[in-house]
């Protein structure tokens, strides 16, 4: 693998880090450079990755190492709002979740020790329902009760 894009942490981990011990950076480096290096490739979620990040690539997996070393750690180097990104991205579909978890919960059993996996795991499936109900949930569309719109 090449020299990673993803400077060493300046921060030391919180000591309340659900992971503190179980997991360091050089993990979760290892484990965002690999993830990504999956969905890079990826037929479906690749040329979609590529068109948002484009020649950003450093800075994103720097980016994602801030939030996930943030989220098992509690290093605090990520405070971003990661939905409002996602927003941005017009050919993203409720489907690509299934696709993004799937290489995300193999990247972790592949990297990560086995006292880490169930977090990391959780954790993303959390983010990937959070994402889709915040970017494609309608209340008028999945309410029974609610009025069809209008047509002309």
């Amino acid at each position: 693998m090449s020299e990673s894009p993803i400077p060493p942490a300046e921060s030391a981990p919180h000591p309340l880090g659900p992971l503190t011990g179980k997991i360091d950076e050089a993990t979760i480096t290892e484990l965002i450079q690999r993830f990504y290096g999956k969905l890079r490739v990826d037929p479906t979620l690749g040329p979609i990755f590529e068109r948002q990040i484009g020649a950003t690539w450093d800075e994103h997996l720097v980016t994602i190492a801030d939030f996930w070393s943030n989220m098992a750690l509690r290093t605090r180097r990520y405070m971003g709002r990661p939905m409002g990104a996602h927003f941005k991205i017009p050919d993203i579909a409720p489907e690509h979740f299934a696709i993004w978890l799937a290489a995300w919960f193999e990247t972790v059993e592949e990297v990560c020790p086995p006292e880490a996996q169930e977090f990391l795991k959780a954790r993303a499936a959390q983010i990937a329902e959070s994402f889709k109900a915040g970017l494609f949930y309608r209340p008028a569309l999945h309410d029974p009760h609610a009025k069809a719109p209008e047509t002309k």
